[in-house]
């Protein structure tokens, strides 16, 4: 959003240059310029959303680790590492993940018109350079110069 009233209010075209690794917000950011260009071995995409939790609860009982957790709001510890997902809080999860990852879609094909419909891109994969072009994720292989 920020990039996009930039470009507004500046009216100055806006070329991303994706060096090293342009992965997940690093590459969202990037869609937003008028011209992407990406090195051949740059790590492009990772366009999905992870959230990663942890359940530790027997191994912090075998180091008599015991939680002992106070909380106001029956949801308010929820994604501890102290104890199971219950089923309804990994479906509310689930679904913020989910709809995080269409805001993404949303606003990565906005950005980039010349994605195909049918793309897999937006599985989590990662991409080389020139197959960020291949995919529609990137207009050039290119560098700075």
């Amino acid at each position: 959003r920020d990039l996009e009233r930039f470009k507004a209010r500046r009216q100055v075209p806006v070329v991303a240059c994706l060096l090293d690794v342009a992965a997940g917000g690093g590459y969202y950011l990037a869609s937003a310029a008028d011209v992407v260009v990406a090195g051949p071995a740059t790590v492009t995409g990772g366009l999905g959303v992870i959230l990663n939790l942890f359940n530790l609860q027997d191994l912090m009982a075998q180091f008599n680790v015991l939680p002992q957790p106070i909380k106001a709001g029956e949801l308010a510890d929820i994604g501890t590492s102290a104890r199971p997902l219950k089923p309804e809080e990994k479906d509310l999860l689930q679904a913020m993940a989910d709809q995080f990852h269409k805001y993404m879609q949303a606003d990565v094909r906005r950005s980039r018109p010349k994605l195909p419909a049918n793309t897999d891109v937006f599985d989590g994969r990662i991409l080389t350079g020139g197959q960020a072009v291949t995919a529609g994720l990137a207009d050039r292989v290119g560098d700075l110069d």
